[in-house]
């Protein structure tokens, strides 16, 4: 028989490779949102010729994708292997970060980042779902801070990246050198996860088919583990619930204010700050102090139990 502990040992190897991966991705997923500010100061608006408003569209347009696929990716999520469904996802992503670099008009821009926002709104469902695939309950909250933390560590690792990267002048403009360096790696990390990444407990092949059912056996008693095809039945009553359940409600608004300060800050943060008098190289080293504190109070407040208002004002980045 499989000794216990030695089960959540090895359970716990694997589903470490799964947060590693996570963590990574939600790595390349802020910067490649986060280099469109940086492009803005490095010629992307002359380049491809924005006026007026037209940079306003060009950064909301990616929202609108997100919002469309938001939905219909949870249902795929859970009915295609998520660990393929997620990778070839992330290849997808790196390739139209790519092909931003090649866009030459507002509406090559706007058409690119819609389907950018599409690819995105896969990320963080199916981050969710893998790790409460592998983890219980009391376990799910630090692993989830450990992978969220990586959009504050993929600001600074941005801003340093574009400060290297704004000083390339040949062959190609600064702000295209960004979209094809960071849609390189993300693409290539796209393929090592599709190679390491399992689909779920049964497929991992890191442990017997003793030890698998341990695993599965711990996360289901703790109430998460994959959903069967009993659970994942739709039920109205709870559809019910779920709206009139108060903590829904508090949840979007949470959502709603800090998400408007932070996607304005992510998408103007670099226009504003050459408007203060930087150029556009000291722009992409002003907000790491930000990126920093983020990443560190995120950390701490799922390690030491902070109030969870702390968590949120650190997400939007209202400290600074």
């Amino acid at each position: 028989m499989a000794d216990a502990a030695s089960i959540k040992s090895k359970s716990d190897v694997e589903s470490n490779v799964s947060i590693d991966a996570d963590l990574a991705r939600k790595n390349f997923n802020f910067i490649d949102k986060t280099i469109l500010s940086s492009a803005s100061v490095f010629g992307l608006k002359t380049d491809t010729h924005l006026v007026g408003q037209q940079y306003s569209w060009v950064s909301s347009v990616f929202y609108f994708g997100y919002l469309g696929w938001a939905y219909p990716t949870t249902y795929l999520i859970q009915r295609l292997p998520v660990g393929k469904y997620v990778s070839i996802n992330t290849i997808i992503w790196g390739t139209l970060v790519a092909l931003t670099a090649s866009c030459k008009t507002f509406g090559g821009l706007i058409t690119v980042l819609s389907l950018l926002g599409v690819a995105e709104a896969t990320i963080t469902p199916a981050f969710v779902y893998t790790t409460s695939m592998w983890y219980t309950r009391d376990e799910i909250p630090v692993k989830t801070g450990a992978w969220f933390a990586g959009n504050s560590f993929g600001g600074l690792v941005a801003s340093l990246a574009a400060h290297g990267i704004g000083k390339i002048e040949e062959p190609l403009s600064p702000w295209q050198w960004l979209f094809i360096i960071f849609s390189v790696a993300t693409g290539l990390w796209g393929i090592i996860v599709l190679l390491i990444l399992p689909d779920s407990i049964e497929s991992c092949g890191f442990l017997n088919e003793e030890e698998e059912k341990c695993a599965q056996d711990r996360v289901v008693v703790a109430g998460t583990g994959k959903a069967s095809k009993e659970t994942s039945q739709w039920k109205c009553e709870q559809v019910f619930e779920y709206f009139l359940d108060p903590k829904t409600w508090f949840f979007f608004a949470i959502s709603i204010c800090t998400q408007i300060p932070n996607s304005g800050t992510q998408n103007f943060d670099n226009l504003v700050l050459e408007g203060f008098g930087f150029t556009n190289l000291e722009t992409t080293l002003v907000a790491l102090p930000s990126s920093i504190i983020t990443f560190l109070t995120i950390l701490t407040r799922y390690s030491v139990h902070l109030p969870l208002a702390t968590f949120a004002f650190a997400e939007s980045g209202l400290y600074i």
